[in-house]
């Protein structure tokens, strides 16, 4: 996968993230619908593998399950996702013909560039960006993205060198691909929690 395809491909997912930001203002199951229609197949019941452990126990247990893909290099991807790099053909071909097995990205699709092990899940499945819709109401959704971009603005400085150097030394160790950003994962996952934070202390 070159990193044009896949910059094409991040534009794409940032769009359709901000349709599904604003459906979700208008009700959680109107959001869930509008998701559900990127999967090429999904059975009842649905679960989500957590990672860390196989996948191969969780298949027969459920209709779908749902498994992330985070952009680890080959050499610790299968400790991470519980399968095989060799695994995928027949994973891509369960999820194309039982539906038995979908997928998401944990992180921009850029990041995956130069993991061409991965080839076949983007070009069969065109996995969707990992998505939670957020039970609130357009006072509060205002306020999370209100605070999030506050989060934004004052950690550049202060946090972006500590997340920069682990991301370096992340990289260095194969604990990351080679296009993975750590650095800016980390802080976006901190801007999730600073202002999930914010909203309940509102609601409290």
């Amino acid at each position: 996968m070159d990193k044009e395809y896949l910059t094409e491909y991040s534009a794409r997912e940032r769009e359709f993230i901000g349709k599904l930001g604003n459906i979700s203002k208008s009700g959680i199951d109107n959001c869930k619908r509008e998701y559900k229609k990127r999967f090429k197949r999904l059975e009842e019941p649905i679960a989500r593998s957590p990672g860390l452990m196989s996948v191969w126990p969780q298949i027969p247990l459920y209709g779908t399950l749902i498994v992330t893909l985070s952009p680890f290099g080959a050499g610790r991807f299968s400790e991470y996702h519980g399968f095989e790099v060799a695994d995928i053909p027949q994973l891509v071909n369960f999820a194309r013909s039982t539906g038995k097995v979908s997928f998401v990205l944990t992180k921009d699709p850029v990041e995956y560039a130069d993991l061409n092990f991965l080839d076949p899940i983007f070009t069969e499945l065109n996995p969707p960006r990992d998505f939670v819709a957020q039970p609130l109401s357009s006072q509060e959704l205002e306020t999370f993205k209100l605070a999030q971009n506050t989060f934004r603005k004052l950690s550049q400085d202060k946090l972006k060198p500590s997340t920069e150097l682990l991301s370096a030394n992340a990289r260095k160790s194969g604990d990351i691909g080679p296009n993975a950003t750590l650095n800016n994962t980390a802080l976006e996952g901190f801007s999730y929690v600073y202002a999930a934070l914010i909203v309940l202390d509102i609601k409290m």
